[in-house]
This record gives C-alpha cells, sequence and structure tokens, in this order.
C-alpha cells in the first residue's frame, strides 16, 4: 500500500509527522487565525490551506482539520475554550462522524480529491468560535488547529 502524509499545526505550536518510506512528496501550509472574543459567534475567518504534492500515479488525496487540547489562556487561568467552540465550515471540530478521516478520529475532512504527478490546490475552509464561556478572563487564549494531507 502506497501512502504519503504531511501534518503541520497551526497557532502556538508546530509539528510535523514523518512520510513513510513510500512518500514520494507531500507538503502542507495554511495561514493563522486570530479571533477577537468580543461576540458569540465571532465573525468568520478563511483559513487558506495550500497542498502541493508529486506523486508518481494517482492517488486519492484527502485533507483534514482537528484539535487534540482546548485553547487555553495564561498560566493560573483555569477557563479554557474546547475543540468543540471551534467551527468549521459550521460543523464543530472534534464531533466527527463517528469514523476516523485522514486516520484521526474527530477529524473533519476539507476535501477529497485524486491526485497525479505534480500539483497544488488551495481549500479555503470557514471558521468561527461559537459556544465559549461567556466568563472568559480577560486574557489571550491560544491553541493548534491540526492540519493532515494523507494520499493513498
Amino acid at each position: 500500500m502506497r501512502h504519503a502524509i504531511a501534518a503541520v499545526c497551526l497557532g502556538v505550536l508546530m509539528c510535523a509527522l514523518p512520510k513513510p518510506a513510500c512518500a514520494q512528496s507531500l507538503t502542507i501550509s495554511a495561514n493563522q487565525l486570530m479571533f477577537l472574543l468580543n461576540q458569540d459567534p465571532t465573525p468568520p475567518q478563511t483559513l487558506t490551506i495550500t497542498t502541493t504534492w508529486q506523486q508518481a500515479s494517482s492517488d486519492q488525496l484527502r485533507v483534514c482539520l482537528y484539535m487534540t487540547e482546548p485553547m487555553v489562556g495564561s498560566p493560573g487561568n483555569p477557563t479554557v475554550i474546547s475543540a468543540t467552540s471551534v467551527q468549521v465550515n459550521g460543523i464543530a471540530l472534534g464531533v466527527g462522524n463517528g469514523k476516523p478521516q485522514c486516520g484521526v478520529h474527530g477529524a473533519q475532512l476539507i476535501s477529497n480529491t485524486v491526485v497525479n504527478g505534480v500539483g497544488s490546490r488551495t481549500d479555503t475552509p470557514s471558521v468561527r468560535l461559537a459556544g465559549y464561556p461567556t466568563t472568559l478572563e480577560v486574557d489571550t487564549y491560544t491553541g493548534s488547529i491540526n492540519l493532515v494531507a494523507i494520499a493513498y
């Protein structure tokens, strides 16, 4: 089975998953988002995701988003903003449909397409925060949206 995986975490944390030896080339990147929490829900923002590939044969390419940790404030601030308060295209992250997308439970599938040769694509999901705690302390809350591309 041939497959390639690329991942990046947006926000404070940056990470990458190792590519299997059978991968030729697959990369993914996106812009960072910042929300002002003065209304619920926040106005939507566009997350621009660029995926590039170099594949020797035709592969199925999936791009997904997920969160594993809530957004947190400064040390000593007990209030958190859960992943379910992050909505992508109107659907809360972490809810999913019960089956893993891109190999991750709770991930939201952003695109699913067939790729071949050398190319790139851009996806632009809408992201907003909704249903976050109404008693937020004045603080800067940070978190990471994990971005995964997988070709198989």
